[in-house]
């Protein structure tokens, strides 16, 4: 994924910025030095930006990145399908950003709970990826509870869980995509903060499943699926 102006308004807002952060995968950057010093109020860099001048203009001082390759001069190789995390990695970063990487492994769980081990108590993961419907960019496009059920039930604090709108709700995209990283443009943004007691490898259930089970939960429902039909790109609600 890249960085623009709308994640470093995101990153603006998080509990803490400073530390050690880890990427997972090099960001590239989507904005000139000038734009990022007007966004944070500081001096124009004057220079090509990094990855590594945007955190550090954050407040962090050690910025690291983890990818699948040294394609993009990484500071660790490791792929993220693999089911053991590398253990000089674990619990070492004051924050690990996904930057796009998840839905790209094909063992998303493997890949999330790496993410998670990377991260030292009182740091946070911080999570951005297409949302459901936003088909052919890769292999999965989780929904909120994916990440909030997983933050949860391992007793991390849930700092924000959205769904973020990258165009226009007026334009939504029916019509198959005619390239890669097109389609439907939500995204899945959500940061938790590690505890003391916070675990990573609770298999999360889906929360509603567990009120039906656990309790007497009556009024605890599947709604069916709207019936609705597509005429000439126009999403059309279905009689009967």
């Amino acid at each position: 994924m890249a960085l623009n102006p709308n994640i470093i308004e995101l990153f603006r807002r998080l509990p803490r910025r400073k530390g050690r952060v880890l990427t997972l995968g090099e960001q590239t950057v989507m904005f000139s030095s000038a734009r990022l010093a007007e966004m944070l109020g500081q001096r124009d860099l004057r220079k090509d930006l990094t990855q590594t001048d945007v955190f550090e203009a954050l407040g962090f001082d050690d910025v690291q990145s983890l990818d699948v390759s040294d394609y993009e001069g990484s500071d660790h190789i490791f792929d993220l399908n693999q089911p053991e995390a590398p253990a000089h990695l674990l619990g070492q970063y004051d924050m690990v950003f996904t930057g796009g990487t998840l839905e790209h492994v094909f063992h998303i769980s493997h890949a999330l709970q790496h993410a998670a081990s990377f991260v030292r108590p009182g740091g946070c993961l911080v999570h951005l990826s297409p949302a459901n419907n936003w088909m052919q960019h890769g292999f999965y496009q989780p929904g909120p509870e994916w990440l909030s059920a997983y933050f949860q039930q391992n007793g991390w604090q849930i700092e924000i869980s959205a769904v973020i709108d990258v165009i226009d709700k007026t334009h939504w995209i029916v019509q198959p995509p005619r390239r890669a990283f097109r389609g439907i443009r939500q995204m899945l943004y959500g940061v938790g903060v590690r505890s003391e007691e916070a675990t990573i490898d609770t298999v999360p259930v889906q929360n509603l499943y567990i009120r039906k089970h656990e309790s007497d939960d009556s009024e605890t429902r599947f709604d069916q699926f709207p019936a609705i039909e597509i005429h000439n790109g126009d999403v059309i609600e279905a009689a009967g």
